[in-house]
């Protein structure tokens, strides 16, 4: 499709989709995120971890939710087959282990406590699902005995923690989680990706993070809050 066959000519800056989210103010809003924020994100992800047409992705995840943008649109960048879950398939793990293995998916995506449970449901069947090479998971925070978990059953497959807002196109930290590892953090910014990322602390502690500032190409476009009438 060509600009002349559209309403108005297609920008990197313009509006690719509006996800609503509360975040962590509690408030509904809707943030607008552009094409140009997404690929960005596309792109660190297809580099940083070498993903190519030989990878094969799951997609499981509720459009809803900014996560499945990259499950979405990845494999479309880089010529890999997509296996799409039923509705409402990321709920069963027995269901996506048998996804997993008779599909031959090579990557996916798990918030961690439901990667908690799948390990905890799948149980031994875990370590035959050998054709997972990256596991990505973000959301929320991965505690360090699930991380080891994991890596302990599948030797040979990467484990990945990602954090990042959905105002800054899904995701702007990231760590490769190791064998031994006692503390899982968000990471840092990736080497390939123009981004600038401060947390600003008010606690002794390093974990208490009160607040982030991003300057990115990855931004949304805005918010828009939603009041009541």
């Amino acid at each position: 499709m060509t600009d002349a066959e559209r309403l108005a000519p297609l920008h990197g800056d313009s509006a690719l989709y509006t996800l609503f989210t509360s975040g962590s103010t509690g408030t509904p809003k809707g943030v607008t995120v552009s094409h140009e924020a997404v690929l960005n994100r596309l792109v660190w992800m297809r580099d940083d971890y070498g993903l190519a047409a030989d990878a094969r992705f799951l997609q499981k995840t509720p459009y809803t939710f900014d996560v499945s943008v990259w499950e979405l649109f990845l494999p479309l960048l880089i010529g890999a087959p997509l296996v799409i879950a039923r509705p409402d398939g990321h709920r069963d793990p027995q269901y996506l282990a048998s996804v997993i293995a008779e599909e031959q998916v090579s990557v996916v995506h798990f918030v961690p406590s439901m990667l908690s449970v799948f390990l905890d449901v799948v149980g031994d069947g875990v370590a035959a699902l050998t054709s997972l090479t990256e596991v990505f998971t973000s959301g929320e925070a991965l505690a360090p005995a699930i991380a080891q978990e994991l890596l302990t059953v599948l030797p040979s497959t990467e484990l990945h923690n990602l954090y990042g807002p959905t105002e800054a196109a899904v995701d702007v930290t990231a760590v490769q989680v190791l064998p031994g590892d006692e503390l899982v953090t968000i990471g840092v910014r990736s080497p390939t990706r123009p981004l600038w990322f401060w947390m600003i602390v008010r606690s002794r502690s390093p974990m208490v993070c009160r607040a982030s500032c991003i300057w990115v190409v990855c931004r949304s476009r805005g918010v828009t809050l939603l009041r009541p009438r």
